[in-house]
């Protein structure tokens, strides 16, 4: 697993964070993180093939699957917010695709 971080949370639940390049500032054995916190970089450490974040819930000493926890609704963004959101959505596919963000789209 190389780095990783578990967090033990009060209602049952251990998320596991594994393959980190490296820990979040402060984070160490025994220490309290908050929501929102950086705990980790995504890396590739351990037996990984590439750089990635294996990211394993457990419930009740149980292992789940993340995608099936429901989340609390959240507020959706506002329409400022959602296009400056999608055009730098847009410029970050456009350097994995290798091709220039079409002009003037809109989503």
């Amino acid at each position: 697993a190389g780095h990783m971080v578990t967090v033990r949370h009060t209602n049952g639940y251990e998320t596991n964070y594994l393959h980190l390049s490296r820990y979040g500032k402060g984070v160490r054995r025994g220490v309290r993180v908050g929501q929102g916190q950086v705990i980790g970089y995504v890396g590739s450490t351990g037996l990984s093939t590439g750089p990635h974040l294996d990211y394993r819930v457990k419930l009740n000493g149980r292992w789940i699957n993340p995608l099936t926890i429901s989340s609390p609704p959240v507020k959706p963004l506002a329409e400022g917010r959602l296009q400056r959101y999608l055009a730098h959505a847009l410029a970050v596919l456009s350097l994995i695709d290798g091709e220039p963000p079409p002009v003037g789209a809109r989503c």
